[in-house]
């Protein structure tokens, strides 16, 4: 099943992927890494056979040390 994986981090930026296989799992990664992206972040998919949104995931909180 094809879909859109978003990445939603609070107070911040949108990022998306699009899966075009079946698997369980995407993989987002920040290329440079900084205090900007500690933050809470949730994920939701979208896909168009049979039409469907997910509801956002729980969120994660990515900490920075």
């Amino acid at each position: 099943m094809a879909a859109w994986v978003w990445l939603y981090q609070e107070g911040g930026r949108t990022h998306n992927k699009y899966k075009d296989k079946e698997q369980d799992a995407v993989e987002f990664s920040f290329v440079n890494t900084s205090q900007k992206h500690a933050r809470t972040y949730r994920c939701q998919y979208h896909v168009s056979d049979p039409l469907g949104t997910s509801e956002k995931s729980d969120p994660v909180e990515l900490v920075l040390t």
